[in-house]
């Protein structure tokens, strides 16, 4: 068996190492177009400050010609391009940032001062033809158009080096997903070799000897899918049943049968078993092959993944050389541990840190994130809050935990709550001590009778209510189960009666049913432990 806390470990890192790629491709999608629409926007900033650059040339060459020609049509010019120019510096502080506002507002000032200059003094001058105040006003105009010029080229070049940053971290940030990218299909093939070798090879190699153990065991052993299809045939079943494996193999359990008529009275209850995912111990039948009546007892256990029938198994032997059923029945509930166990190590170890990385998601981050995407967020959360409940349902389904953990009473206190909340059936337990002087088999036997007293209540009494009680008398145990339902049930003993007493007997006690005053009762009798010591196989 290979160590489970290391194959975790290794399944642990392998999925997040795969799950990397798709986040870093994730993360891309998210932050490019959020860079690419800054650095468009970047370009529509510098776009603009050129567009004032020529303006202001444009603006400051007809303010010059006009000093020299003395002509209106540059005057013209120079208060369309003076109107323009503003409509496009108001413009400009919009677009830029408000740590950009500044610098705009400085040139909204300066081109303020230079058309207030050109227009209240030098073009009065001009009329006039004032030489003297005309030769005094160029130095001031070239200083405007100076500090204009200077103004606007900081712009420009300030929205230059923001351009060029938030290019290079484009390019930056496309080379390191690369490089990352290149690094985790490395990791991940690496850990799949390394987990193939140490992990998954030594799981194939168990697989296999397991497949080789049902093959040569002595019982006859019929493995079938949810579909009703026979995936194995061991040898002792085709000498039983004179059924080659190639002619059952691959095929459904209509065409076994249509094929071997002989079998049908073998077969035709892992058909009920399959629909109604209900085991049945201890059939008995009388198998006629070849001139041999042989009576076989034969018992058919149905498969279940997450609540879903995912097949069944018939074991079966002649009566004359019936091994202990308890050998079997320890078997099969040491089975179910190891597959509980494992749904909690592979299932469970996962399942909660999603559930607390949403809870943190939503308890830390739900100002920021969008109403649509929290309610999503909520879903997801209780969807997972209940695939979890459903996973320990199907764990205590497979193997009374609880049992390993609590013991006997408490475990089945908390399978009392569970059954009072989905079937609306009140369950009392009447008990005097809590720790019972019983062997671990006994335990989970009592477990096993009453789910299947209370499951019977459910289907065949109208019972609202029923009271269990624990008698202890000179090393006995006495369980008796008791409904206040007035439907009768059916004394002839279904299977699932049958299948309890036949438990009972496991670990030498003894199961009746019948009638009683206030309704159905199903009383249970076995021997307590005596000095710490079990009284058979624990």
């Amino acid at each position: 068996m290979m160590p489970q806390n290391k194959f975790n470990k290794w399944l642990l890192v392998l999925l997040s190492s795969i799950f990397l790629l798709p986040l870093l491709h994730l993360f891309d999608s998210y932050t490019i177009p959020q860079r690419v629409h800054k650095l468009t926007r970047d370009t529509e900033i510098l776009s603009s400050s050129y567009d004032l650059s020529l303006d202001i040339s444009a603006m400051i060459s007809n303010t010059r010609a006009y000093v020299l020609y003395s002509e209106e049509k540059y005057v013209e010019e120079f208060h369309s391009i003076s109107t323009r120019l503003t409509k496009k510096e108001i413009n400009l502080y919009n677009m830029v940032d408000s740590s950009e506002k500044e610098i705009i507002s400085e040139l909204m000032i300066s081109s303020k001062k230079y058309v207030s200059l050109v227009e209240e003094d030098i073009i009065t001058a001009v009329q006039q033809g004032d030489k003297k105040t005309i030769e005094l006003l160029k130095n001031r105009h070239e200083f405007l158009s100076s500090e204009l010029k200077e103004k606007i080229s900081s712009v420009r070049q300030l929205r230059q080096e923001a351009m060029d940053k938030d290019l290079s971290t484009i390019i930056s940030l496309q080379a390191t997903k690369r490089t990352l990218s290149i690094i985790t299909i490395f990791t991940s093939l690496l850990l799949l070799l390394i987990g193939t070798r140490k992990f998954l090879w030594p799981l194939l190699t168990e697989f296999s000897r397991m497949d080789q153990l049902t093959t040569q065991l002595k019982n006859p052993v019929v493995i079938t899918t949810s579909k009703g299809y026979v995936t194995k045939i061991n040898k002792a079943a085709q000498d039983l049943l004179s059924t080659p494996a190639e002619r059952v193999e691959g095929k459904t359990l209509n065409e076994a049968v249509s094929n071997f008529p002989y079998t049908q009275s073998i077969i035709q209850p892992l058909f009920n078993v399959i629909l109604d995912g209900e085991d049945i111990n201890a059939y008995q039948t009388f198998y006629s092959r070849s001139g041999y009546k042989t009576l076989l007892t034969v018992d058919y256990i149905p498969f279940s993944l997450y609540n879903r029938p995912a097949g069944a198994a018939m074991i079966a032997q002649p009566s004359e050389i019936r091994r202990d059923k308890s050998f079997l029945f320890e078997a099969i509930e040491s089975e179910r541990k190891k597959i509980s166990i494992e749904i909690h190590d592979w299932i469970g170890r996962n399942m909660s840190p999603i559930i607390h990385s949403l809870d943190y998601i939503l308890n830390v981050g739900a100002e920021s994130i969008p109403p649509h995407t929290n309610d999503q967020l909520v879903q997801l959360r209780k969807h997972c809050q209940n695939a979890a409940n459903d996973m320990r349902s199907i764990m205590n389904d497979i193997h009374p935990y609880l049992i390993d953990k609590v013991g006997l009473l408490s475990a089945l206190e908390s399978y009392a709550r569970n059954f009072e909340q989905t079937h609306g059936v009140k369950v009392y337990l009447f008990y005097q001590d809590r720790p019972l002087d019983l062997s671990k088999t006994a335990q989970i036997v009592i477990y096993r009778i009453t789910q299947e007293a209370l499951t019977n209540v459910t289907k065949h009494s109208n019972a609202n209510e029923v009271d269990i009680f624990f008698t202890q008398e000179d090393h006995l145990l006495k369980i008796e189960i008791v409904d206040n339902g007035d439907i009768p049930h059916s004394e002839g003993g279904g299977k699932g009666l049958w299948g309890m007493k036949e438990r009972a007997n496991l670990i030498g006690g003894d199961l009746v049913y019948g009638f009683a005053e206030s309704g159905f009762a199903v009383t249970l009798t076995i021997p307590l432990l005596k000095e710490g010591q079990a009284g058979g196989q624990d």
